[in-house]
């Protein structure tokens, strides 16, 4: 089994923090989330996965979107996991299922849904092309792979940052050429292997036998 750190993080002070603030995080992200899922094209009755689900709020998403069918998500955060289950009842969703897996470890099933989301949960992989690789296991030939997350490099993470697009929009273009240059200099120097993961972007693959 790989060792995985994001394990640890998210069973930790990432996963309860995230908890204790999760209303405003969706508030912030349900844009990109909402994207992704437009571009999907769900449908009632369609299997779909929801990967790095968090407490939950695209997966119950979702499930109202592909009913009777059931919307699984699943994460390693057992915390966040307790938080999305607790949202589920409360919300009277019961076509909503919340696994603890790890998707880089071992596929959601063999060719089990017919599509499968993720909202910044993809980018937290340490071995993306083993977890993509399962990710595609588990779908459908011709199924759809939708995800958000965020890229590289340093300015564009400044640039596409959720929490300060507001902001930039409403700042005159020098100004904001300026804020962007000053920040993007700053964290330069904290790029690891060559990147800065951040800067939102937004992909739909569609799964194909080769």
């Amino acid at each position: 089994m790989t060792d995985n750190p994001q394990v640890d993080a998210w069973n930790g002070e990432s996963g309860r923090a995230w908890v204790e603030h999760a209303d405003h995080f969706d508030r912030m992200l349900a844009p990109f989330g909402g994207a992704v899922l437009g571009r999907l094209g769900l449908r009632p009755g369609d299997r779909v996965v929801d990967i790095g689900c968090g407490v939950g709020a695209t997966t119950l998403s979702i499930a109202s979107i592909v009913a009777p069918a059931t919307a699984v998500g699943v994460d390693v955060s057992v915390t966040m996991l307790g938080a999305a289950r607790t949202r589920a009842m409360a919300a009277g969703c019961s076509n909503v299922e919340f696994r603890d897996h790890d998707v880089q470890e071992e596929p959601i099933g063999v060719e089990s849904f017919d599509s499968a989301f993720s909202r910044f949960g993809v980018m937290f992989f340490p071995e993306p092309d083993r977890a993509f690789a399962h990710i595609r296991q588990s779908l459908v030939d011709g199924g759809r792979f939708g995800f958000v997350c965020f890229q590289r490099p340093a300015r564009r993470a400044i640039e596409q940052n959720p929490g300060i697009a507001l902001g930039f929009a409403a700042a005159s273009q020098p100004d904001r050429a300026a804020a962007v240059a000053a920040a993007t200099e700053t964290m330069s120097r904290h790029i690891v292997a060559g990147r800065v993961v951040m800067g939102a972007a937004t992909w739909v693959v569609t799964a194909r036998v080769s």
